[in-house]
């Protein structure tokens, strides 16, 4: 049961980590190496 819960913590940091990842990796993408945009400084 523990183990269980503690998957599921686990699984949501993953992701939660995963889309803050794939989003600064969209960013780069765009062109947006300065970090002036309001969302890449409010992530960080």
């Amino acid at each position: 049961m523990f183990i269980c819960i503690w998957l599921t913590k686990l699984l949501k940091a993953y992701s939660v980590c995963f889309q803050l990842f794939y989003r600064h990796r969209s960013y780069w993408e765009l062109g947006d190496h300065r970090g002036s945009s309001p969302h890449y400084r409010t992530s960080f």
